[in-house]
């Protein structure tokens, strides 16, 4: 049984621990991708479609992206109680700022259409 199937089935259960769970999985989120060195880039084919590569160490992805899926079980789980998401929103807003400034400018991640040079 997974994470993401417990919170799922028993999130009246996890609401008490909600704020401090999501707090904790930021923190782990935060160490992982500090810790490793991810790169992505963006590629376009020859018919347009973009896709994104990633390098570095596959694991440390896959538990940052488990760790993501398991966060946004908890924000599904947690819709019918306004008073646990508003608790578990700062860290969340953080959290997503936190990516979309590294996937732009950061040191770990760096994300670039293949035609940047063009763009700049």
């Amino acid at each position: 049984m997974t994470m993401d199937h417990l919170i799922e089935s028993f999130p009246r259960s996890v609401a008490p621990f909600a704020h401090e769970l999501v707090s904790k999985m930021c923190e782990s989120f935060y160490r992982i991708i500090s810790d490793s060195n991810l790169e992505a880039t963006v590629d376009t084919n020859d018919s347009g479609e973009e896709t994104i590569e990633f390098g570095g160490d596959d694991s440390k992805l896959y538990t940052a992206m488990g760790i993501m899926k398991t966060i946004s079980s908890i924000i599904d789980s947690m819709e019918s109680s306004p008073a646990v998401l508003q608790l578990i929103e700062p860290d969340v807003i953080k959290l997503i700022v936190h990516i979309i400034q590294n996937s732009i400018h950061g040191n770990n991640c760096h994300i670039r259409p293949s035609n940047y040079a063009e763009m700049r």
